[in-house]
């Protein structure tokens, strides 16, 4: 990937912060079949799930009162600035308090698929007269050499100093027409878990601690919270802690 994204900063939690941002400011991460678009304060506010034209789950890009969001943040006054990985669409954003520094990584995963060589040539079989449209869909879907994992992955390095993380979750399926249920659930090895769901519907969260540098460092609990249907969560982090 060859794009390249102005630097983008801003001053967060010196005041209120608007409503809405200009749409240049946003991040895009994806994966082939979806787009998450994430702004500097961390708040990823537009995402469709599993594609493209799939409702979107969290939009609070239309409206900043009833949409949902994902958003990732220092509690305390910090500056912050985006950029790409150099050649990816791997994207990152660094606060930077007076406590401390932090690097939040956002990806949407692939993986490599294996075609096997003999599957165009079977498809041509069975739809030797089908319209161009669907041998070329049925094409595109077997054909890429990648797939989609159909999941964000957002990592929270604590850079030097400490910081303290708050997390906050609002799906709204359905673009905010849809009610979601949730449920909480410990996971193994200090890890937690929440299931968010909407008739057939569901997203998965699972929040824990990553392999990390720092050495002889407490581990706070990682505790996931509910109110009025969003989830919560408070994270301490200290210099080489990841979550």
């Amino acid at each position: 990937m060859n794009q390249t994204f102005p630097q983008v900063k801003m001053t967060l939690g010196a005041g209120e912060e608007p409503p809405y941002l200009p749409i240049g400011q946003y991040g895009v991460i994806g994966d082939c079949r979806t787009a998450a678009l994430i702004a500097p304060n961390g708040s990823l506010d537009w995402l469709c799930l599993p594609h493209f034209d799939s409702p979107a789950v969290f939009c609070r890009l239309l409206d900043a009162e009833k949409g949902g969001y994902f958003r990732i943040c220092p509690a305390e006054a910090c500056e912050a600035r985006m950029q790409y990985l150099p050649g990816t669409n791997i994207l990152e954003t660094f606060f930077e308090s007076d406590r401390g520094q932090v690097r939040l990584v956002d990806v949407a995963p692939v993986r490599r698929r294996q075609t096997p060589p003999h599957v165009f040539s079977h498809l041509a079989t069975l739809l030797p007269n089908a319209p161009h449209g669907i041998r070329a869909g049925l094409e595109r879907e077997v054909g890429n050499d990648v797939a989609a994992a159909h999941r964000i992955n957002r990592i929270l390095t604590c850079l030097n100093g400490e910081t303290t993380i708050e997390m906050t979750l609002k799906a709204t399926f359905d673009y905010a027409r849809k009610e979601a249920s949730i449920s909480v659930q410990p996971l193994g090895d200090g890890a937690v878990g929440a299931v968010i769901s909407a008739d057939d519907h569901y997203l998965a969260l699972i929040l824990r601690y990553l392999p990390s540098h720092a050495s002889g460092e407490e581990q706070h609990p990682l505790v996931i919270e509910v109110r009025e249907g969003v989830l919560r969560a408070t994270i301490h982090l200290q210099a080489g802690q990841r979550v």
